[in-house]
């Protein structure tokens, strides 16, 4: 559980992991499309068809990510998540 104090801190670590993702995310599909295009002295093809053999492994983690999701186990306390931090705020309650 976070405390409200520290919800700030929670949130920018969030965010950041969020950011970092992303840029990974996307670091990879460039790194897969120009492998598979033959770099810089491909053709005008060639980006159109790396994109095509990157797309089933990225297609492929969707679908592992998508299960990881699905079998997380629930919340111990049984509370529904809500829909922003500020409702808990408003209700007392401490940010999870």
């Amino acid at each position: 559980m976070i405390s409200i104090a520290d919800a700030g801190a929670a949130s920018g670590l969030l965010d950041t992991a969020m950011q970092i993702g992303g840029a990974l995310g996307l670091t990879t599909l460039i790194a897969l499309t120009s492998e598979s295009s033959g770099g810089l002295g491909g053709t005008e093809q060639a980006p159109a068809d790396g994109y095509g053999q990157a797309f089933p492994p990225i297609a492929l983690l969707m679908v592992i990510v998508a299960v990881l999701a699905v079998a997380l186990p629930a919340r111990q306390d049984g509370s529904p998540i809500s829909s922003s931090p500020a409702d808990e705020v408003a209700d007392g309650q401490h940010v999870d």
